[in-house]
């Protein structure tokens, strides 16, 4: 029964967790960023009625290896990985998902984009808004520079404030 208790007690409190990936020699470059998708089921997009942050699957093809890799957002919209080398990916598709209600919303935003990774350093993505409705999207990047500060005051302990941080697109055609 102890255990137990302690199994669901770690499920939830990880669930509120943000997890940054510690830096090692093999594992020296680091993807992040927010997402964040206004999702207007009305039709009617002035604001958007729906915000999602948490759970946006995002899958990466490496263009050299063929090797698809998929990231989800984590706790506030952050994109946090280390699974991605340098290199040139392709991105396939973002998978949304919103329950409202009874009612289950998914979305499938379609590639291809494009990004570069460079090897040993934070690969900033800055923060990117996509606001969907009336049966179409539109991403934008918001800022670059947010996304560094907001690291560095919420890990500030973290190795990767160390590393140098270029700024990346994450939606090139």
């Amino acid at each position: 029964m102890k255990i137990r208790l302690l199994v669901i007690f770690t499920v939830l409190v990880s669930i509120g967790c943000t997890s940054v990936p510690v830096p090692t020699p093999e594992q020296n470059t680091l993807l992040v960023g927010k997402l964040l998708v206004n999702w207007d089921v009305t039709g009617k997009m002035s604001g958007g009625n729906g915000k999602i942050k948490f759970g946006i699957r995002t899958y990466f093809q490496n263009n050299q290896t063929g090797k698809i890799i998929s990231v989800f957002t984590q706790k506030d919209g952050w994109f946090l990985t280390g699974k991605l080398t340098g290199g040139n990916y392709t991105i396939q598709k973002f998978y949304i998902e919103r329950e409202q209600g009874n009612t289950i919303y998914q979305m499938t935003l379609r590639g291809p984009f494009y990004v570069t990774l460079e090897d040993g350093v934070v690969n900033n993505m800055g923060t990117i808004q996509i606001d969907i409705g009336n049966n179409n999207y539109t991403p934008r990047l918001v800022d670059y520079d947010v996304i560094r500060y907001d690291f560095q005051e919420e890990f500030p302990d973290s190795e990767w404030n160390l590393y140098e941080w270029k700024n990346n697109s994450m939606f090139d055609r």
